[in-house]
């Protein structure tokens, strides 16, 4: 009703906030809104498209699509903060899929738009991690700076660690 606009005021935010509570409890009717939603160029929808190929959700799963829907919904977004989400979004399904090099420039992306936790996890992955980053104390130094610099509290303590540290 809500998105189409069927006897109460069209508002799509209210109307993806139903059919996420809808797919929740497996109505496979979910998906099509969704799609049509997705297919007219709305990020939020293409988003959660996404996450439902992601985790199988009213559709067979498919990580493919999954990333497919995830890139085009940072491609169709005009605010920023959701593309930063929907591009960190991104990197952690590389990541989870062991593909860390497109992991890596998903977090390089996300963290230059100003998203704490993917820079945070920049700060991880120069600190040491081995998922084909070299450890490199400065880069860490600087990603946790960042992330404390936008609020994120285990940004300032994984900073504090290394000054502490003498790095």
């Amino acid at each position: 009703m809500y998105l189409l606009g069927e006897r109460v005021k069209q508002d799509s935010v209210e109307a993806l906030k139903w059919l996420k509570k809808s797919v929740l409890y497996g109505n496979t009717e979910a998906f099509k809104w969704f799609q049509k939603s997705a297919e007219q160029g709305n990020a939020e929808a293409q988003k959660e498209l996404g996450l439902m190929y992601k985790v199988g959700h009213g559709v067979r799963q498919s990580y493919a699509e999954a990333d497919n829907w995830f890139e085009k919904s940072v491609e169709q977004s005009s605010d920023k903060e959701k593309e930063k989400t929907a591009t960190y979004e991104i990197a952690v399904e590389y990541d989870f899929d062991k593909n860390y090099a497109e992991a890596l420039k998903w977090y390089q992306q996300s963290a230059a738009q100003g998203n704490a936790m993917a820079q945070y996890v920049l700060g991880e992955l120069y600190a040491g991690d081995d998922r084909g980053v070299h450890r490199n104390f400065a880069q860490a130094k600087e990603w946790y700076g960042k992330a404390c610099d936008n609020h994120l509290e285990k940004g300032c303590e994984a900073y504090a660690r290394l000054n502490k540290s003498g790095f």
